[in-house]
């Protein structure tokens, strides 16, 4: 899934086989996992920087169009927490 999930500080930091809810636009709702955390190297560091993630080869591009919303189902998560600055 691209752009992918937030990485802002407070997100739930997510990974794999973090189990997750994808609520499609028209109201389908799919429960799922995350297969694996795509690595993406940047030109030049975005404004909002999101990790990209794998879905099991049985959920298809169709059933996860534009504006799909994603939950995370976990119980228990630790959230990202603030970056230093870069230099």
């Amino acid at each position: 899934m691209v752009p992918g999930l937030s990485t802002e500080p407070g997100a739930p930091a997510i990974g794999r086989n973090s189990k997750i809810r994808l609520r499609t636009p028209g109201g389908a709702e799919i429960d799922t996992f995350i297969k694996e955390i795509e690595m993406i190297s940047y030109r030049t560091r975005p404004e909002k920087i999101t990790v990209p993630v794998l879905l099991p080869n049985d959920i298809t591009k169709e059933q996860v169009p534009p504006g799909t919303e994603v939950f995370l189902l976990d119980e228990k998560f630790e959230t990202i927490g603030q970056c230093a600055p870069r230099s």
